[in-house]
C-alpha cells in the first residue's frame, strides 16, 4: 500500500474501486457525510444526479454507489464503489468529498481515505493532517489519464462550507446533504488482515515495536509504559526549548521502545510505509547515535550522531516499503519513539531547540533566520525537503558552511519540512518574504488548483495546452522523464506561439534521468501551448511560483532550474561543468515578466553578471542547461565589481564600473574568436540594461558608472584619457 501526501497521485489497478472514508470514533466529534461527485473535463457536474450520497446511493449510470457506513474497532467508516468500466465518457473525474455537521474538520481525528482495487488489498491511503476550520473537504479523486485510472490526494478544504464546494463544481446546493445521513446498511465490509502476533494496535499507550532483534544478537529490552509516563521521562524537569526539551505536537505514535546501551531494533506494523519521525531521548543526556540498516544489516542512513550531551533529538527516517531497522548506540538508558510526520513541530514565528529536530513550515514563502547559539566548533546544519521528496539526495542544504552564528535563507511556500542537525542550542524565525505576501490558506488553494489542473503525462512527441492555475501570476512547469528506451535519450520542450509555430526552446536534455523546471506564464498568461519531443514516457506538473527553491548566498544543481531571489541588486557568479554552450545560460525574470540575461556559461571559467532586482525587491533566476551538466550560483555584493581605471580584460559576460569621468574606451575582442560581436550598455539602479553604447569593437564614449559587457569571447577595455 502507498501512503500518499497531498498532491501525490498513483495508478489504480483494475476495478471496481472500493473507496473507504475513515475517521476515529470519538464522542462529541462532528458528524461527517461522504459523497461522490462526478465531474466533466472542466470540473463541473452535469446535474443534481452527479452527486451520490447516503440517501441517494446510486448514480443513474450505476457507475458509482454509496455502500453505507459502519463502526469498526474504534473507527467510523463510509464506503463507496466506482465501476470504472461503467463511467460515462463525459465524466473525467470522480471526487470523494466529506461534509461536517456540528463542528469543523479540525475536531475530526484520523480523517483519511483509502482505495482498493476490486476485492484486492488497499493500494493507496491519504491522511488529512492539516485540517482547520473547514466544513467541506475534497479528500481525493479518481481520474482518467491516457486510458487508465489514477488516484490523486487532493485535501482541498472549504471554510465557507458546502456552498463553496458547490460553487467550485457547479453543484446545485440542494444536491448536497444538509446534514450527514446514515444511508443503507453496509452489506459488504472490506477489512484489513489482523496485525501480526506481538504487535499492539496503533494508538495503544503500550504500543511496542513488534519486531525482533537483528542478527547481531542484541536483545530487545522493551518495557510497556503509558504515554504520560514516557513523556515524563522524555521531558524530565520540564525545561523549555532553550534547555533542550522538544514539545511533542499532535501526531500518531506507532512504536515506543525503552532500552539501554547498544541495540538493533526491527519494526513492522502498524507503522505505515513512507517517511517517519524517529524521536530519541537519553536519560541525563549524553552522546548517542541512531542509524537505519539495510536488509544485510549494513548501515544505510545516519539519523543522529551526537558527541555532545544532547538530551533528545528528532530525525526523518526514509525507508520506502522496507521494514524499519534501526541500530541504537548510547551509553545509558534511552527511549525511542516512531511517529508519523504529523508529529513534526510547527514552524510558526520563532521556535528553538538544542539538538536535531524536524520542523514543518505550512505557510507562504518566507525568510527563515537560523541562529546557532553554540560554539563555532559545534555542528549546525539545516536542510529543507518537500513532503514528496524527502530522500537525503533531494533535500536542499540551508545552513552555511562558514560557521556563521546567524544566517537568513528564503524558503518556499509550505508544506515544507525543515530538518535541523545540531549539537547545541539554536533558534529559527520566520518572516514574510518580499513579493510573496500570501496567507497559508491562499498558498494552499494555489497549490491545490495546480494539482487539480496541471498534471500531464505522455509518451514521445505530443502537443498540449498547459493551464495556469493562477492567471495573472507566473507558474513553474516541472518535467520528469519516467521511462526512457535504452537507445534514445533526447528530450525537448518547445513553447509555441498563437499560430502553433515554435516560439522558443524551453527545455533541452540528452540524459536519461532528466528532470527540472521551466518558468511558464511569465506574464501571467492563462495558458500556453507547448510541444514535447522526446523518447520514452514523461510527466509535466504545474506548480505555483512560490513553491520554487530560494537563492540565498549560493546554490547548486544540475540541468534546468528556477530559483527565487529576494534582496538588493547584486552580482551573480555562475560556474558550469560539462555544458554544451549552445544551450546554457542564466537570466533573471522580473515580476512584470521582463527578462534579462545574466550571461552565457563557459566551461573554462566562471561567469559573473548582474543580478537585476526591480522595485518589488525580488526576481526569479532561471538556469537553462542540459541535464548532463551541473552548475553553481553564488550571490556577491556589488562592492566586488571590477573597476575600469585604465585597462581591464576578461571573458564572457561581466559587469564593470567605469571610474572617474566619461572617456573614450578602446573595445577589443580576441582576434582568434569565432565572433567579434560585443555589446556595452549602461545599467540602471536595478542593474537592468538602460542604454546601449556599442555593438562592435572600436573606440566608444563610455560614461562613469556600472557598465554591462556582453560577449561570449575574450575581450579587453582600454581607457584613452
Amino acid at each position: 500500500m502507498t501512503i500518499m501526501f497531498k498532491g501525490a497521485n498513483a495508478p489504480l489497478p483494475g476495478g471496481p474501486f472500493r473507496i473507504t472514508v475513515v475517521r476515529e470514533d470519538r464522542p462529541g466529534a462532528p458528524l461527517v457525510a461522504a459523497v461522490a461527485v462526478l465531474v466533466d473535463a472542466v470540473g463541473r457536474v452535469r446535474g443534481e444526479g452527479d452527486v451520490v450520497r447516503g440517501d441517494r446511493p446510486s448514480h443513474p449510470s450505476g457507475a458509482v454507489r454509496y455502500l453505507g457506513g459502519a463502526a469498526e474497532g474504534g473507527r467510523l467508516v463510509q464506503r463507496l464503489e466506482v465501476d470504472e468500466e461503467a463511467v460515462e465518457p463525459a465524466v473525467q473525474r470522480v471526487l470523494i468529498a466529506v461534509l461536517a455537521s456540528g463542528g469543523t474538520f479540525v475536531a475530526v481525528a484520523g480523517l483519511s481515505v483509502e482505495v482498493a482495487g476490486g476485492e484486492g488489498p488497499l493500494v493507496v491511503r491519504y491522511e488529512v493532517t492539516d485540517a482547520g476550520g473547514e466544513t467541506a473537504l475534497v479528500l481525493g479523486e479518481c481520474y482518467r489519464r491516457n486510458g487508465a485510472w489514477r488516484f490523486r490526494a487532493v485535501g482541498q478544504g472549504y471554510r465557507a462550507g458546502p456552498a463553496a464546494l458547490a460553487a467550485d463544481h457547479g453543484i446545485p446546493l440542494e444536491a448536497l446533504p444538509a446534514a450527514p445521513v446514515p444511508g443503507p446498511a453496509m452489506t459488504e465490509v472490506h477489512k484489513e488482515a489482523a496485525p501480526p502476533a506481538g504487535v499492539l494496535p496503533v494508538g495503544s499507550p503500550a504500543a511496542v515495536g513488534g519486531g525482533s532483534v537483528a542478527a547481531r544478537g542484541a536483545q530487545l529490552n522493551a518495557q510497556a509504559a503509558s504515554l504520560a509516563a514516557s513523556l515524563g521521562q522524555i521531558l524530565g524537569s520540564g525545561a523549555g526549548p532553550e534547555q533542550g526539551a522538544v514539545p511533542v505536537p499532535d501526531g500518531e505514535l506507532f512504536h515506543e521502545v525503552h532500552g539501554e546501551g547498544e541495540q538493533v531494533l526491527s519494526f513492522g506494523r502498524p507503522a505505515p510505509e513512507g517517511p517517519l519521525i524517529i524521536e530519541m531521548s537519553v536519560a541525563g543526556g549524553g552522546p548517542f547515535g541512531v542509524a537505519t540498516l539495510d536488509r544485510d544489516d549494513a548501515q544505510d542512513q545516519v539519523l543522529f550522531d551526537t558527541t555532545a550531551p544532547v538530551r533528545e533529538a528528532r530525525a526523518l527516517a526514509v525507508r520506502g516499503k522496507r521494514a524499519l531497522l534501526l541500530r541504537v548506540v548510547a551509553a545509558g538508558a534511552w527511549t525511542l519513539r516512531v511517529l508519523s510526520l504529523g508529529a513534526a513541530r510547527r514552524l510558526e514565528g520563532t521556535v528553538s531547540g538544542a539538538g536535531p529536530d524536524v520542523l514543518l513550515h505550512e505557510g507562504p514563502a518566507a525568510d527563515l533566520t537560523l541562529r546557532h547559539h553554540g560554539p563555532r566548533s559545534a555542528r549546525f546544519e539545516a536542510a529543507t525537503a518537500q513532503l514528496d521528496r524527502v530522500e537525503p539526495d533531494r533535500r536542499k542544504p540551508l545552513a552555511d558552511d562558514d560557521g556563521r552564528a546567524e544566517a537568513t535563507h528564503q524558503v518556499t511556500a509550505g508544506p515544507l519540512l525543515v530538518l535541523v542537525s545540531a549539537q547545541a542550542g539554536w533558534s529559527a524565525e520566520l518572516t514574510p518574504a518580499p513579493g510573496h505576501h500570501r496567507t497559508p490558506q491562499e498558498a494552499e488553494r494555489a497549490l491545490t488548483r495546480s494539482l487539480a489542473t496541471g498534471v500531464h503525462e505522455g509518451r514521445g512527441t505530443l502537443e498540449l495546452t498547459v493551464v495556469n492555475p493562477e492567471p495573472g501570476r507566473p507558474a513553474v512547469v516541472e518535467f520528469e522523464r519516467t521511462r526512457v528506451p535504452k537507445r534514445h535519450s533526447w528530450f525537448w520542450i518547445w513553447r509555441l506561439d498563437e499560430k502553433g509555430e515554435v516560439e522558443q526552446l524551453s527545455i533541452y536534455s540528452t540524459t536519461r534521468d532528466a528532470r527540472g523546471q521551466m518558468l511558464a506564464f511569465a506574464k501571467g498568461e492563462p495558458e500556453v501551448r507547448v510541444r514535447v519531443q522526446g523518447s520514452g514516457d514523461w510527466r509535466l506538473r504545474v506548480r505555483p511560483i512560490d513553491t520554487v527553491e530560494a537563492l540565498g548566498r549560493r546554490a547548486k544543481g544540475r540541468g534546468q532550474a528556477v530559483l527565487r531571489y529576494a534582496g538588493p541588486p547584486a552580482l551573480i557568479r555562475a560556474t558550469c561543468e560539462g555544458s554544451d554552450e549552445a544551450f546554457s545560460y542564466v537570466h533573471t525574470v522580473q515580476p512584470d515578466g521582463t527578462s534579462d540575461r545574466v550571461g552565457r556559461f563557459g566551461t573554462l571559467a566562471p561567469m559573473t553578471g548582474p543580478l537585476a532586482v526591480g522595485p518589488e525587491g525580488w526576481c526569479h533566476v532561471v538556469v537553462k542547461l542540459d541535464h548532463a551538466a551541473s552548475w553553481k550560483l553564488e550571490v556577491l555584493p556589488l562592492g566586488e565589481v571590477r573597476e575600469l581605471k585604465r585597462k581591464l580584460s576578461g571573458q564572457g559576460w561581466e559587469l564593470v564600473e567605469m571610474t572617474g569621468s566619461a572617456a573614450q574606451v578602446e573595445v577589443r575582442v580576441d582576434p582568434g574568436a569565432e565572433s567579434d560581436a560585443i555589446v556595452l550598455a549602461t545599467m540602471d539602479a536595478y542593474l537592468r540594461p538602460e542604454r546601449q553604447l556599442c555593438g562592435e569593437p572600436g573606440v566608444h564614449l563610455v560614461p562613469p558608472g556600472l557598465i554591462g559587457v556582453r560577449t561570449a569571447e575574450k575581450w579587453s577595455l582600454k581607457v584613452r584619457r
